[in-house]
């Protein structure tokens, strides 16, 4: 499992932060509509945090129906691909709204903004960046 770019933001509440990690790796397809996630404890030490925020976190995951526990046999990422797909499309638009406002208080047009991200995005920094 790819874990090595989480690191803890002190200003944040871990929790926050577990959950938002599971939604990328559920979302980019680390973790495989179906496929059965690690158990809280093997999350905890790949996080580095408590298993109690583990838990918690992935209870967050549960209710939004992106987990699944059919059974005590373990958590599983949620067949339901449209809601893996609106989940994407939730965390781009927020992600785009948090870059528009920073652009924004620069004073850059969406003109501007859109040229620098394509030009960003057309050099291959994006890519690399990962």
């Amino acid at each position: 499992m790819v874990l090595k770019s989480f690191q803890i933001d002190p200003n944040r509440p871990i929790s926050e932060q577990v959950v938002a990690e599971c939604m990328r790796l559920i979302v980019t397809g680390v973790w495989e509509p179906g496929e059965k996630i690690p158990s809280v404890r093997v999350l905890a030490v790949q996080f580095g945090v408590n298993p109690n925020t583990v838990q918690k976190s992935l209870s967050v995951l549960d209710e939004r129906g992106l987990l699944v526990s059919p059974s005590t046999a373990g958590r599983f990422v949620t067949e339901n691909v449209e809601l893996v797909t609106q989940s994407l499309e939730g965390i781009a638009r927020m992600y785009v709204e948090e870059f528009a406002e920073r652009m924004q208080s620069l004073g850059v047009t969406s003109k501007q903004a859109r040229e620098y991200l394509s030009d960003f995005w057309d050099a291959g920094a994006v890519e690399n960046a990962n």
